[in-house]
């Protein structure tokens, strides 16, 4: 997958914020071309919101010119969803907004369903192996590979994450699984936005995260392999 673009360009009018920003080479890499930025760009009118604190993060790393664009937007993507979900009181959070390749940045290593068990320590690392035939794991690799940096899978179970997920987080279309499950202080329920993630094959959350109904669903359950619910389960579909 790849980040969801318009046939042309979008660069934000004037007004949406200051000055420097709507002429900033790095507001250009971010923003430019994008769909659904609406929500992105109410939050940086608020220097507090997720939003803002992820692009002054950004925007204070040095070598933020040296990445191509799809690694710059997926790493302000991940740290809008680091401020959103309040990264400081995770259990663990080792090397997120760091330098560090965020291949690098943590996420759990291994899930379980069923009988199916594996290990792998980066969340780029190819296709999800939870999901395909057993024969064909490729199973406790050691090794991190940035041969395919695209953010694959997100799995935050046991996290103490707690907030609302931002918008962001569906700028992330190369995503095959997510998995927020045991942590019940997020807020909110699935946005429609999450018919972006075209690639997503594995899904677990709180339950009440699907109160919504199957709106944002359409676009995607045929690819979906398995959705799951934590918690006590809600009176609609999915679970």
């Amino acid at each position: 997958g790849s980040f969801g673009t318009s046939s042309t360009s979008s660069v934000p009018a004037k007004n949406t914020t200051s000055p420097t920003l709507q002429t900033d080479l790095l507001w250009n890499q971010l923003f430019g071309n994008l769909t659904n930025t609406s929500s992105t760009l109410q939050g940086l009118h608020d220097p507090t919101s997720p939003q803002s604190r992820a692009l002054y993060w950004i925007r204070k790393d040095a070598f933020n010119q040296s990445y191509p664009q799809f690694r710059l937007r997926q790493r302000y993507a991940l740290a809008t969803f680091y401020y959103a979900m309040n990264g400081t009181f995770w259990l663990q959070s080792d090397n997120w907004l760091t330098v560090e390749h965020e291949c690098a940045w943590y996420t759990a290593e291994s899930r379980s369903i069923t009988s199916h068990s594996t290990t792998y320590p980066s969340p780029c690392h190819g296709h999800d192996p939870i999901i395909e035939d057993s024969a064909t794991f490729v199973a406790n690799s050691t090794t991190i590979s940035y041969d395919n940096p695209y953010y694959a899978r997100l799995w935050m179970r046991h996290n103490n994450m707690y907030g609302t997920l931002p918008e962001e987080i569906y700028w992330l279309t190369s995503l095959t699984s997510l998995d927020f499950s045991f942590n019940p202080a997020i807020a909110g329920t699935i946005s429609t936005h999450i018919g972006q993630l075209r690639d997503l094959e594995y899904l677990k959350a709180p339950s009440y995260w699907y109160k919504g109904g199957t709106v944002g669903f359409h676009g995607f359950v045929e690819s979906v392999s398995y959705i799951g619910c934590t918690g006590p389960f809600p009176l609609r579909w999915p679970c």
